[in-house]
């Protein structure tokens, strides 16, 4: 017979890895079919350097996906065939930092940093961040999502912890 108490850890660690899988079922990632909107107070570009420089309320909107950040700096790759970004070449990374605002659907999440690393499929989110999808809350210092392979992880600093507010009625929706 399984004592209450182990039970009771059982189920935090069940809702916990329901949490997470919530979470991994992510839909931050780009499109590559779809057009992506910049707007922002400036741009330069150094083409020699392969980056671009957004400055000032950046938005970036492509599709359901909405980028919200002070800078974006973006790095791509001249050399690559099929190059697929009007800065000139295929896009290596973008790098969003200053007062992040992700959303997507019903998923949010909140930032000092943003790294989207394209080839690896990987968005690092850095800097007090919380992300949210419904009513159910993530937070940390650092979120790695695995846009791909659908994994999380997450990381805190001895100062402050994981925190993770579940809603279980929520987990059987998706």
């Amino acid at each position: 017979m399984i004592k209450k108490n182990m039970l009771k850890k059982m189920i935090l660690c069940l809702a916990f890895l329901g949490n997470s899988y919530v979470y991994a079922q992510n839909s931050f990632e780009f499109n590559r079919n779809q057009p992506i909107d910049i707007t922002a107070n400036s741009l330069s570009v150094d083409d020699g350097q392969s980056m671009g420089y957004f400055d000032g309320g950046v938005d970036v909107i492509q599709g359901k996906f909405h980028l919200r950040c002070d800078n974006l700096k973006i790095e791509y790759d001249n050399n690559a065939a099929g190059n697929n970004t009007a800065i000139g070449g295929k896009i290596k990374q973008m790098i969003a930092s200053g007062h992040v605002l992700l959303t997507s659907g019903t998923e949010n999440a909140k930032a000092e940093k943003m790294i989207y690393d394209v080839a690896n499929k990987k968005i690092t989110l850095s800097g007090n961040v919380l992300v949210s999808r419904q009513n159910s809350v993530l937070s940390g210092d650092v979120i790695d999502i695995m846009t791909e392979s659908k994994q999380i992880s997450v990381r805190s600093n001895s100062k402050k912890r994981v925190h993770s507010v579940i809603h279980l009625n929520e987990l059987k929706n998706d």
